[in-house]
């Protein structure tokens, strides 16, 4: 009987332990809107108007993956690499089982971290 307790106890442990990653944060409501929003606004160059309206969303939705990554982007092409990786970070960070936002947040950062290259 002991040992069908050490049994449990051992297989509840590691499954306790399992670690799985975090899902990425479905986007509804307001944050997709000031998404599509700032995506408008960017491509007509207001690049400042933009990134408001991004950092708008990200407020609320904090874990929206997707909104760090369109915040990095507009960080880079102005030329911002500092605030580009912090938020190319947070997007991977948010990523979750998203394979694409996995990619182009990685993308992103192999873009920085040549642009920070000395020469």
């Amino acid at each position: 009987m002991k040992r069908v307790w050490l049994f449990v106890f051992g297989v509840l442990l590691v499954s306790a332990c399992s670690v799985t990653p975090p899902k990425q944060a479905t986007s509804t409501g307001p944050a997709v809107l000031l998404l599509a929003e700032a995506q408008k606004i960017s491509a007509a160059g207001d690049h400042a108007k933009a990134i408001a309206l991004i950092e708008r969303a990200v407020r609320l939705e904090p874990r929206n993956g997707n909104a760090w990554l369109e915040l990095a982007k507009l960080h880079f092409s102005d030329g911002d690499l500092g605030k580009a990786e912090q938020f190319a970070r947070r997007a991977l960070q948010f990523a979750g089982t998203d394979q694409a936002l996995v990619q182009q947040s990685r993308a992103l950062l192999e873009q920085i971290r040549l642009q920070q290259l000395p020469g």
